[in-house]
């Protein structure tokens, strides 16, 4: 693993939570057509044979479907890991942008209530007080870009 480092126990636990969403008949197994589900949401229209080619390198045992174990390795081997966690790291760092206003690497209690009015019911001062005080973890009034991914949970 590059950039991601070690296998964490979250990791595995978002590996397995991915495994689980896409085997839909929950079989314990991924077949051509729970891919296929899949693919089809994300706009990728496949064959059958073009399914079946991709799943080869990922079916090592080659009994036409792809297990947990099978699934877990691909995910870590391909370094697909540090792919969603740099797509992550674009979606907070846009996130943040929407927030951070004036661009100058922070958010303060003005921009966010700012924002949260923009997009909904205004935002009482004390809820963007308690916000504020919960995210700004060095406690200097503001929330900085560190702050913003560990309070969104990353």
């Amino acid at each position: 693993m590059s950039e991601v480092g070690e296998i964490t126990d979250q990791h595995l636990k978002d590996i397995r939570d991915t495994f689980n969403l896409l085997d839909t008949d929950h079989d314990g197994k991924l077949t051509t057509s729970e891919l296929a589900k899949l693919l089809r949401y994300t706009g990728s229209l496949k064959s059958e044979a073009e399914m079946e080619e991709l799943l080869a390198p990922i079916d090592t045992d080659h009994n036409g479907s792809i297990d947990y174990d099978e699934f877990k390795k691909y995910i870590i081997e391909k370094d697909i890991l540090k792919s969603l966690a740099d797509e992550v790291c674009y979606e907070m760092q846009d996130a943040f942008n929407v927030f951070d206003r004036d661009k100058d690497g922070y958010i303060d209690k003005e921009e966010l209530k700012r924002v949260l009015t923009q997009i909904g019911d205004r935002m009482p001062e004390e809820l963007a007080d308690e916000f504020i005080k919960e995210a700004d973890l060095n406690g200097d009034g503001k929330i900085d870009y560190a702050e913003f991914c560990k309070h969104m949970g990353y």
